[in-house]
């Protein structure tokens, strides 16, 4: 059946209403289940897989997540010098640079 109506794009915000059966997710629903063309970004897919990844106890910045899942589909070693990394070197083979001494007096974070 051809979809007739006005098309829709959903904002990262939109995903994560469904995903989370948040206020709103109804008319999201809606959405999805009637004849309109749905249209996602790139980067709001990725953004909200992001956040829910994030969410299940992880702290890597979204730039480290891309970095990590090149790495992985490389089966390459990540070169860095980020502390950050360290968190997932159960998923990833690291090779650590000298980290930056911290500045005394302050914790690196």
């Amino acid at each position: 059946m051809k979809k007739t109506a006005e098309p829709y794009v959903f904002d990262t915000s939109a995903l994560l209403t469904l995903w989370n059966d948040k206020e709103g997710s109804d008319s999201v629903e809606h959405l999805l289940r009637s004849n309109v063309n749905i249209y996602v970004s790139f980067m709001s897919y990725m953004e909200s897989r992001y956040r829910l990844w994030e969410n299940a106890g992880n702290n890597l910045s979204v730039c480290d997540s891309w970095v990590i899942a090149t790495a992985i589909s490389a089966d390459a070693v990540i070169i860095h010098k980020d502390p950050e990394f360290e968190q997932v070197k159960k998923i990833v083979k690291l090779k650590a640079l000298p980290y930056k001494p911290p500045i005394r007096g302050k914790k690196r974070k």
